[in-house]
């Protein structure tokens, strides 16, 4: 898979996300980290930087390339702030595609930290239950054993 394969990508508290094409086929991945966010924030930052040498080095042919009226000339900066803008939006989630795929995410985001939460509320009634058993247990070897010597 190559970093174009990526078509989402986002994190939680607990883990990073990233949904992805792999072999033509939709998958999405998770991985378990507390650096989510700082994954995410990296993802994006070498998705710009790929971006803008893209970018760079196509303004770079335009410019070699024969003059054209009206054609070929380096960006203005206008323009490079026009392209930046609508990037930042693609980049941001525009799109409803983006934006439904985003939802799902979200949507998939709650439904893992409702999990969790469940997961260690029956992790602590087992706890609970596991004490319990063990109580009932040494109690009854305590009168086991005080019956055994009162014979």
């Amino acid at each position: 898979a190559e970093l174009r394969d990526i078509m989402q990508f986002g994190s939680s508290e607990t883990a990073v996300f990233f949904k992805m094409r792999v072999a033509g086929v939709l998958h999405v991945f998770q991985f378990e980290t507390k650096q989510g966010e700082e994954i995410c924030v990296a993802l994006q930052t070498h998705i710009n930087d790929v971006m803008q040498k893209r970018y760079a080095q196509q303004a770079a042919k335009a410019a070699g390339a024969p003059k054209t009226p009206g054609l070929a000339q380096p960006p203005s900066p206008v323009a490079n702030g026009q392209a930046e803008a609508a990037f930042g939006k693609q980049a941001g989630g525009g799109g409803a595609g983006a934006q439904q795929m985003q939802r799902v995410l979200e949507d998939a985001n709650k439904k893992l930290d409702e999990m969790v939460r469940e997961r260690s509320q029956l992790q602590q009634q087992l706890v609970a239950a596991q004490e319990a058993a063990q109580e009932a247990t040494d109690r009854a070897a305590a009168e086991s054993s005080a019956k055994a010597q009162a014979l």
